[in-house]
């Protein structure tokens, strides 16, 4: 057996004295603390621009560089402690107060602490007397300047660069690495301040230096570490990944790897430079998603998330998130939301807000209470118009808030708020009410906050730009639980509106008047399609025409007619025509397949298959769109569900068919399980669960949201047969910590499971009413619960 042992050793490094290296010339090559740096332009020029010294008034920059990192020697390791604190045998009390220092800005990197701001302060000025470093000089200026920046002064902060700005354009001895940094530090600086302010300066002056540039934007020492940092961890990876088979390999690289960046922090903090500080965050986060998803390791993937949100990459994180909420129940516990609430201590001033948004918005529906009802205030606060408030942030508030609104207590201050804005036409912000106004549930509103709430619609109606802000469910709302107002039966009697469509559709008021006029959008976007062949248009509101209009009932005595004389001829000429896109031809079959499941006439059923079957060897249009809804697969899956309807082939060899595709292709299984759940509407007895339980195991590994909720849906299946004990152990496994878009399966699982049987998913119940989620926890009570009680 072949043991590799990783060890902490020098690297050797590929570079030369006198070779170029990011437009500098390569000068002297250190090794210190087992890490390698590369000191650029080691010359008086550099030194004196730097510290304000003369060549004979100071040793070489090199001799100052090498004696500043090695002061941080003795906390080796100190990274690794934080993450794995039984591996690293060392106590890290120290009274030097560089050393306090060091210990805390990894503190603070890693989310454990405040940015130690005095710490830092003691430090600049035992540097300055250490190596004679002038008040006066760039670094002392940028010492300044930075301490200000993470004190949350950011006006002085862009003052004083604006200062170095001036001094540094006008040196021509200043290397042109470290201009850039002090830039592009600048600009970011002058956009948090304007951000801050309500306010944007253009141009950026500092953006308009950058752009004067003819060379690639780099910072020597600082790039070269980030790339060894890289390279090492590719090779333990790499290493790990393909080892033999009877390798086994002691040691991933970790330590050595987590040292460096130790060391790159504390160069940033020498360096002065904000921007490289802040993204050795990100950095962290990228060395450790990689060792994640190579190991699948959980604490990995944790610290990754933290340090994606403690660096601001939010969209990043939420990316993450989605990827791992269905496979590790950690993203939704309240041990780590807690962490995160730890996180935000650690935040500078004029950051927080963003932060505490983001939590909101992602775990408002895991706060505990007090908590929630703090993040709600702060809110409710940055959204009040006021003098101070943040315009930069209030349209991610207001897009956090239709999540929330189960739980909100303060409506009637969110109504008032949303009433300024209507009235001061503060438009920009208008987008985001219509998901809000939709959402409210208007029955639970007291007489005084109904009103607010309908004066809040009839303003937004009487908008120019009304179209922005869309409050079609709203207006519906209104009338469903106020029959007896009348002011707005000009929008909902307006024929082939969604208003209208919707509005007859609810409880089926007028089901044949809403069929006709899908019909006729139908026929409207076909000729459309017909008239502009290889067009690809996308439409606001998709309309299909679901089970409802086709139970036996409504099918007999009410839509029949219109179904074939004006619906199935229609279908026919698009299933037909070469110039539809796919999925309007996928979209048809389905439709199609429902009219099969009702309709008793031999001549229509054997019409209907006859088109269906054709169409899959007729042409059609491809989707060259970025989304490309469906494939040729997916309509070959639907002419087989609409071919088992028709009673053209048995259950066994339907299921048969899909369990052969969803092992060849995976991307088939979405539609595969769409096509079940159409088929099961079918009587018949043969349709059992052997095979489907098959389908069951191989689908529910896939990372996906709406197959996982699909399979759970249609676990039902499996009720009293040999299956049914395993697939409750599966669903109980895994309803620990649920996210609120999978706990939608368990949802409607639950709600077609009878009286008789519900007992044997009482464990699941049971954790779903003990959730995290306050809106799982409202949907069990209000939709199982009580109908169960009933």
């Amino acid at each position: 057996m072949e043991v590799k042992i990783n060890k902490i050793n020098n690297k050797n490094v590929n570079v030369e004295n006198g070779d170029i290296v990011n437009g500098d010339k390569i000068t002297e090559t250190t090794t210190i603390n087992n890490n390698y740096y590369v000191t650029v332009e080691n010359s008086s020029d550099l030194t004196k621009s730097l510290v304000g010294a003369s060549n004979e008034e100071k040793k070489e920059y090199s001799e100052l560089y090498k004696k500043y990192i090695n002061k941080f020697k003795e906390l080796e390791n100190y990274a690794m402690s934080l993450i794995y604190p039984k591996l690293i045998d060392k106590k890290y009390d120290f009274s030097s107060n560089t050393l306090i220092f060091g210990k805390k800005i990894i503190d603070w990197i890693f989310g454990l602490s405040e940015y130690p701001s005095k710490q830092i302060e003691l430090l600049y000025k035992e540097l300055q007397e250490e190596f004679e470093i002038k008040k006066e000089s760039i670094l002392g200026k940028r010492w300044k300047a930075n301490k200000m920046y993470f004190d949350g002064k950011l006006k002085e902060a862009k003052d004083k660069y604006i200062e170095l700005k001036n001094e540094i354009t006008s040196n021509s001895d200043i290397p042109y690495w470290i201009k850039d940094d002090i830039l592009i530090d600048g600009r970011n600086i002058l956009n948090k301040y304007d951000n801050s302010m309500n306010q944007y300066t253009y141009p950026n002056p500092f953006q308009e230096e950058i752009n004067k540039n003819k060379h690639k934007l780099s910072y020597p020492d600082v790039d070269r570490i980030k790339a060894d940092i890289f390279e090492r961890v590719s090779d333990h990876i790499f290493d790990n990944k393909n080892k033999g088979k009877y390798t086994t390999i002691i040691g991933i690289g970790l330590e050595e790897i987590l040292n460096s960046i130790q060391n790159l922090a504390y160069i940033t903090i020498f360096y002065g430079s904000i921007t490289h500080l802040k993204l050795v965050r990100s950095l962290i986060a990228e060395v450790m998603y990689m060792y994640a998803d190579t190991f699948e390791d959980e604490e990995f993937y944790k610290i990754t998330l933290k340090m994606l949100f403690l660096s601001g990459e939010r969209k990043k994180y939420k990316n993450l998130y989605n990827k791992l909420k269905l496979n590790y129940n950690f993203v939704n516990s309240k041990l780590f939301v807690d962490e995160l609430l730890i996180c935000l201590n650690t935040a500078i001033s004029f950051e927080k807000l963003g932060n505490e948004i983001f939590i909101y918005d992602l775990y408002g529906r895991n706060l505990e209470d007090e908590k929630y009802n703090e993040f709600e205030s702060k809110m409710l606060d940055s959204i009040e118009i006021s003098e101070d408030y943040h315009m930069f942030y209030i349209t991610d508030i207001f897009r956090a808030i239709p999540s929330n609104l189960s739980r909100f207590n303060n409506i009637q201050r969110l109504l008032t708020i949303m009433m300024n804005y209507l009235e001061k036409n503060y438009s920009r912000f208008f987008y985001e009410f219509g998901a809000i106004l939709n959402n409210i549930d208007i029955k639970s509103l007291s007489k005084e906050n109904f009103n607010v709430y309908k004066n809040i619609i009839d303003k937004i109606l009487t908008l120019k730009d009304r179209d922005i802000i869309n409050v079609s469910y709203a207006i519906i709302n209104i009338k469903e639980y106020r029959p007896e107002i009348r002011d707005y039966d000009e929008i909902l009697l307006k024929q082939k509106t969604f208003e209208n469509i919707i509005y007859n559709l609810e409880e089926n008021k007028n089901i044949v008047d809403a069929l006709k006029y899908i019909i006729e959008i139908y026929k409207d976007r076909y000729n459309e399609r017909e008239s502009n062949p290889r067009v690809a248009v996308g439409y606001g509101t998709e309309y299909n025409l679901e089970r409802k209009f086709f139970t036996k009932e409504i099918y007999e005595k009410q839509t029949r007619n219109t179904i074939i004389t004006e619906y199935i001829p229609l279908a026919k000429l698009i299933l037909s025509s070469e110039n539809q896109f796919i999925k309007e031809k996928v979209k048809c079959i389905k439709t199609l397949a429902y009219i099969l499941l009702v309709e008793e006439d031999e001549n229509i059923r054997e019409d209907i298959i006859t088109s269906i079957n054709r169409s899959e060897f007729s042409k059609y249009q491809e989707d060259f769109t970025e989304s490309k809804e469906k494939t040729k697969e997916d309509l070959k899956n639907n002419v087989l569900m609409a071919n088992y309807i028709a009673g053209k082939i048995t259950s066994k060899r339907l299921f048969s068919k899909y369990l052969e595709k969803s092992l060849i292709d995976s991307t088939q299984i979405e539609e595969i399980l769409n096509c079940i759940k159409i088929s099961r509407f079918n009587d018949d007895r043969e349709f059992g669960a052997e095979i489907f339980y098959y389908i069951f195991l191989h689908a529910y590994k896939e990372n996906d949201f709406d197959i996982r909720n699909k399979l759970i849906e249609m676990s039902d299946i499996f009720i009293n047969t040999d299956y049914e004990k395993e697939i409750l152990e599966i669903l109980c496994d895994y309803a620990d910590n649920l996210s609120y878009e999978e706990s939608i399966g368990y949802i409607k699982l639950l709600r077609k499971v009878s009286k008789d049987e519900i007992y044997k998913y009482e464990e699941i119940i049971e954790k779903l009413k003990n959730n995290a989620n306050y809106n799982i926890r409202v949907m069990v009570e209000k939709y199982i619960v009580k109908e169960q009680n009933e």
